[in-house]
């Protein structure tokens, strides 16, 4: 059982907490990169910090604080510069160090003293589309690139939505295995019943299988294990034996934050203790022989299905035909902060313990003055890092699954997925596909 200490630790991220020190030696991703385009201040929360990221008209990123050190203005409302973002309120200027660069009203009265004036401030880098940020001590580790985001002659897509709900709530689904067959399948179905469409059959989750055929399809075995990235899920389904891709290469997580799943690196962004970013980073294969042509990653945003977990009964139900809002709606309904020392934990919950086990050890290491699991410090090894994942054996194949089966993930808001779906069937079944989410 955990105890409220411990969950403590697993669910608080600000300064100074134990969990927070541990997750401040990670980068996150805060933004698409394509959102600056349409306005280049946005305002940022992340590990329980209000900062503002900006991009200056020459093109160079700051993440600093959300405040201006003279009178306290928001600098969301902040104007770039040629160098820097300038307060709205009294036009001190800042630097993507935080640093002040302009006083006007002082200097006109031959007083500055900007060179005694600077903002808290923190790292950004740009890889895959996505704006990262590092809020933890310096020297910053290196920037890993997980192979979704390095693979080549692929379309490549951002998707997030933030949830009223911890973080750690999120994590515990990617070491679940069974919920799979209950709230992507079952409940699914009572999902479709609520929508009126109770005659539309669920697919299975692996190409070509469906569910409600018997035995065949049913979880027989299952395996966590830790490995060098974090904790690998192995299953075995129906009549599949251990030579098949499942229990063979699995699904892996990734300590601390996120999971491989298809064709997304599905990212856990804590933005407080009460709220995280899903964040996914997405990349769509393309039929063999086809070149792909991508000037900027798009990027959309998924529905949240519950606003607010203190209001249970205000539930979006058009939205919950597909796998991502349905796991929102699990993790939002466990409240704003689970209170795991009233749960009854299970045989089947052995990769959730062993998740918790690995975040509370990897605190004390933090503690002892060391990096934590999957921070690089190398840029070599950095550069291209594995995740192996089922997909990988037949990458076109799944991908017909993805443009078939618009449930899977966030595929239903995809607009990428819907220009795969234009370009590769007719016109006919193109548009049965789009018009039916579930198909």
């Amino acid at each position: 059982m955990v105890t409220a200490e411990e969950n403590k630790m697993l669910t608080q991220v600000g300064p100074g907490t134990p969990g927070g020190e541990l997750l401040r030696r990670y980068w996150y991703p805060i933004a698409a990169a394509a959102e600056l385009d349409e306005n280049p201040v946005k305002s940022i929360r992340l590990l329980g910090e209000d900062l503002v990221l900006y991009r200056d008209r020459s093109g160079t990123l700051g993440l600093i604080d959300s405040l201006c050190a003279h009178r306290r203005a928001h600098l969301v409302l902040g104007v770039p510069e040629e160098s820097g973002l300038r307060c709205p309120y009294h036009g001190w200027r800042f630097n993507e160090n935080g640093q002040c660069l302009e006083q006007p009203a002082e200097k006109d009265r031959g007083h500055p003293y900007c060179e005694k004036v600077k903002l808290k401030a923190y790292p950004v880098r740009v890889a895959c589309g996505a704006v990262f940020a590092y809020l933890g001590p310096l020297p910053a580790p290196e920037l890993p690139m997980w192979d979704l985001m390095t693979e080549e002659n692929v379309l490549h897509e951002i998707a997030y939505a933030t949830l009223p709900c911890n973080w750690f709530q999120s994590m515990e689904n990617a070491v679940d295995q069974d919920h799979l067959d209950w709230l992507h399948v079952a409940f699914s179905d009572y999902v479709l019943e609520r929508q009126g469409r109770p005659d539309l059959r669920k697919r299975f989750w692996r190409p070509g299988e469906h569910k409600g055929d018997g035995d065949r399809a049913r979880l027989k075995e299952m395996l966590y294990e830790r490995n060098n990235l974090g904790i690998l899920r192995r299953a075995v389904y129906g009549d599949r034996t251990k030579d098949d891709v499942d229990w063979r290469i699995g699904i892996q997580v990734v300590f601390p934050n996120f999971a491989r799943a298809v064709n997304d690196l599905q990212i856990r962004v804590p933005v407080d203790d009460a709220h995280f970013t899903y964040f996914l980073i997405r990349a769509h294969w393309l039929k063999p022989g086809d070149v792909a042509k991508q000037d900027k990653v798009p990027y959309f945003h998924i529905p949240v299905p519950i606003e607010d977990p203190n209001r249970m009964g205000e539930i979006k139900w058009k939205d919950l035909d597909a796998h991502a809002t349905q796991d929102m709606a699990a993790w939002i309904a466990q409240g704003a902060i689970s209170d795991r020392t009233k749960e009854l934990l299970c045989e089947s919950d052995k990769g959730v313990r062993l998740l918790r086990e690995m975040f509370l050890e990897q605190v004390q290491v933090v503690a002892s003055g060391k990096d934590p699991l999957n921070v690089f410090r190398d840029p070599g090894e950095a550069k291209s890092i594995s995740v192996p994942h089922v997909e990988d054996e037949d990458n076109w194949g799944y991908q017909q699954t993805q443009l078939r089966s618009r449930a899977r993930t966030a595929n239903k808001w995809s607009p990428v997925l819907t220009e795969l779906i234009r370009k590769y069937f007719d016109e006919q079944e193109a548009s049965e596909i789009l018009k039916d989410p579930v198909h």
